[in-house]
């Protein structure tokens, strides 16, 4: 007896990976990665750039600005079934091409 293969909507057949992370896991990921990338040397940077700066409260004040964002991206992480990256919720939502764009900002931005 063959294996019945049930007709779905993607091409390709899914690999059995299951998406555990929910909402709070996705935030911290997004959370952890825009804040916590560079503190320890951009704490000492702005205070060096900046005397008298109140370099905590700048970064209290971009996390609290970040966590809308993130929870837009894990809204659509969330809505799209595979498991994707920024320039891929870029392309599928608003334009190919400012998909395009985006990812190689991200490429460009992080070298």
């Amino acid at each position: 007896m063959g294996e019945v293969i049930r007709e779905t909507v993607y091409v390709r057949r899914a690999s059995g990976l299951v998406r555990e992370l929910g909402i709070l896991e996705s935030l911290s990921v997004a959370l952890s990665g825009a804040i916590g990338a560079g503190i320890n040397v951009l704490v000492l940077q702005g205070a060096n750039l900046y005397p008298g700066a109140n370099v905590p409260l700048a970064y209290v004040l971009v996390g609290l600005m970040t966590i809308p964002l993130s929870f837009v991206i894990a809204h659509i992480a969330g809505d799209l079934p595979r498991s994707s990256a920024l320039y891929i919720f870029v392309s599928r939502t608003v334009n190919p091409i400012l998909g395009f764009l985006g990812g190689w900002g991200i490429i460009l931005g992080s070298a």
